[in-house]
């Protein structure tokens, strides 16, 4: 199988031949790996089916049909699909099914979908979060709103029984395929969607939501967009960016004005392929472990944050991110199989979801582990994890320890207390084996986090919010700084 990427573009506002491919306000993506062929969102009707009929494509052997978001523009060609193809798997939110969806740019009125729930059963999975679909293919959820979201977000809203109410678009979801990142939308605002991605991304594409000012309304002023396209260029340097449907042409000449060539305009009957052997031969890989068991709190926005200033040094470094809390695992068994004369090994040899991450591991060519602290200590899951990583390192002979490889490694912590009130033993014992095994390893620790977001709900006299605040206000956004910084140090270190 070529080792490459197809882009399909079958749906969007503007077409590239008139007289071969026809247009409407729609998105409609396909996308053709390696490992599986998606269709991402179905436009606004079944012009996407009649285009790729155009395009020589055969839609019916398609794996995955993607659904951004509940937006008729996205999911209206759902029926035209269902009916071309018996087998591909929905992939979808429950808010995107149930929402009823308004639009006032013209007036009030309905921008949701007829869904063919009938044809859908049997064969949706329901997205709640985060979740791997596939080898190499992630859904990405609860997308934070850590940056500004597009202004064009203002006209839209849900209908419920207590009237209308602002779209918080948290039915949006995104997907990543193998280094391709596609944003529908990007309701939620294209920087808080990379940074809710810990894969390494080398393209971007989907509509970006950034609409042109006009008489009657006003977006993103040419600064603003400027200064987007700036943030863009000096956070993921290494990404190839395709946008259309509901990115202005305005919005877009600014954005190229920074962005250069890396910024292209998509059309309906566009192929795009992309070619990743060059890209796969020269992958370094850098292996984030999280311990901690919150998805979206202090370690994993840290984690994100390394992870992202790794990415930003050379789209020839893979950064693959590992929540021990999503394994099913155990610590070391005591079953010796690394010892056995003959067949020793510095991997340990049990089997159970975390053996592959060891193996992985073992080739890489740099380690983060992140945990909050627990009772002075990390937490149980990264405790158990270090006891398979470590104890096939060490000889019982010499009592010498012995990694399949050195490597860099920046050790995290995220704590409630304070510099002056910390009692972690952070990575114990532990923290000498990986520096006899793989080198002294760089520390990072971000002090006085926030344990909820609302501490009126909990039994916590013990802590002061507005103290809490005050701290995180002051450092919090110091302690990201670091974490990006760490992470760019260890990408150039390797690459």
């Amino acid at each position: 199988m070529p080792l490459n990427r197809t882009i399909s573009i079958l749906s969007d506002n503007r077409t590239a031949d008139p007289q071969r491919f026809q247009c409407e306000h729609g998105l409609s993506v396909l996308l053709q790996t390696p490992s599986a062929k998606i269709l991402m969102d179905t436009g606004a009707s079944g012009l996407f089916a009649a285009n790729a009929a155009q395009m020589g494509i055969d839609l019916s052997d398609v794996d995955y049909v993607f659904l951004s978001h509940g937006h008729y523009d996205h999911t209206g060609g759902l029926k035209t699909f269902l009916d071309l193809n018996i087998k591909a798997k929905i992939i979808v939110s429950r808010g995107a099914v149930s929402g009823q969806f308004c639009s006032e740019r013209g007036g009030l009125h309905s921008i949701s979908s007829d869904w063919p729930l009938d044809q859908m059963q049997g064969r949706t999975i329901y997205v709640e979060d985060t979740m791997a679909l596939a080898e190499g293919i992630h859904i990405i959820a609860r997308i934070p709103g850590t940056h500004p979201r597009p202004m064009g977000n203002r006209l839209l809203s849900v209908r419920s029984d207590e009237g209308q109410a602002p779209d918080d678009f948290s039915h949006e979801i995104a997907l990543y395929a193998d280094g391709l990142l596609y944003t529908g939308c990007a309701h939620n605002g294209l920087e808080n969607i990379l940074e809710a991605c810990p894969w390494p991304v080398d393209t971007v594409i989907g509509g970006f939501h950034l609409l042109d000012s006009d008489a009657r309304h006003q977006y993103e002023s040419d600064e603003q967009l400027a200064a987007l396209a700036g943030r863009l260029a000096h956070r993921c340097p290494q990404v190839s960016y395709y946008t259309g449907h509901c990115t202005g042409d305005n919005a877009f000449r600014i954005l190229q004005s920074v962005l250069g060539s890396s910024l292209q305009q998509f059309f309906c009957g566009q192929q795009i392929v992309i070619d990743l052997h060059q890209r796969v031969n020269n992958m370094k890989k850098i292996v984030i472990i999280d311990g901690g068991p919150r998805p979206n709190m202090n370690t994993a926005q840290i984690l994100r944050k390394f992870a992202e200033g790794a990415q930003s040094v050379s789209e020839d470094i893979e950064v693959k991110t590992v929540r021990l809390y999503d394994l099913d695992y155990k610590g070391c068994m005591s079953c010796m199989a690394c010892k056995v004369k003959g067949k020793a090994s510095n991997i340990c040899r049990f089997k159970d979801p975390l053996t592959p991450i060891l193996e992985e591991i073992a080739q890489a060519d740099g380690l983060v582990l992140g945990s909050p602290v627990y009772f002075g200590d990390v937490t149980g899951q990264m405790r158990t994890f270090l006891e398979r990583l470590c104890f096939p390192w060490l000889s019982y002979n010499d009592y010498s320890l012995t990694a399949p490889k050195r490597m860099p490694v920046v050790l995290i912590e995220t704590m409630n207390g304070t510099p002056e009130r910390n009692n972690s033993n952070g990575y114990g014992s532990m923290e000498h084996c990986i520096a006899a095994a793989l080198g002294t390893p760089e520390r990072l620790i971000a002090y006085n986090t926030y344990q909820v977001k609302n501490y009126d709900r909990f039994e916590l006299a013990g802590f002061s919010e507005e103290a809490k605040r005050n701290w995180r206000d002051k450092h919090w956004e110091e302690d990201l700084q670091k974490a990006f910084d760490a992470g760019r140090k260890m990408a150039g270190s390797v690459k």
